[in-house]
């Protein structure tokens, strides 16, 4: 969330305030943040500004944090593709035994490994987005 971003035009836009919270990498207390229609924060400070919108929502005694981006990867499942299907005529074929066959594939390679199996089958668009 960056501070000091201009009121929006939009009459959409709902504010959110807490106890505390982080602002441009600052803790605050007292955070107000301003969001529109389209859940884009618009505004964003310590404080209760001078032209708040009409609609805020007090959090209480909570921690207001910006949203964190989930970057986990099942990338190396392109490269177990097809190691864990295979099983024998004395294999019941139950997700526990596929689960013990995935995660000895899984962990039977290196992180490089799943780099080289996995980045070459992206497409272009990926690849550009995965090296940005």
């Amino acid at each position: 969330m960056s501070q000091g971003t201009s009121k929006p035009e939009s009459a959409h836009v709902v504010a959110y305030t807490a106890a505390h919270g982080l602002i441009d990498d600052t803790w605050v207390d007292s955070p107000h943040v301003e969001v529109d229609a389209d859940g884009v924060v618009v505004r964003a400070q310590a404080g209760t500004p001078s032209d708040p919108p009409p609609i805020i929502h007090d959090l209480g005694r909570a921690l207001l944090l910006p949203g964190m981006v989930n970057a986990h990867s099942h990338a190396f499942q392109r490269g177990i593709r097809g190691a864990t299907h295979v099983r024998g005529a004395h294999d019941p074929s139950s997700f526990w035994s596929w689960r013990e066959a995935m995660y000895r594939a899984a962990t039977s390679h290196s992180y490089s490994w799943g780099k080289r199996t996995s980045y070459p089958n992206l497409s272009l668009n990926q690849r550009a987005k995965a090296t940005a």
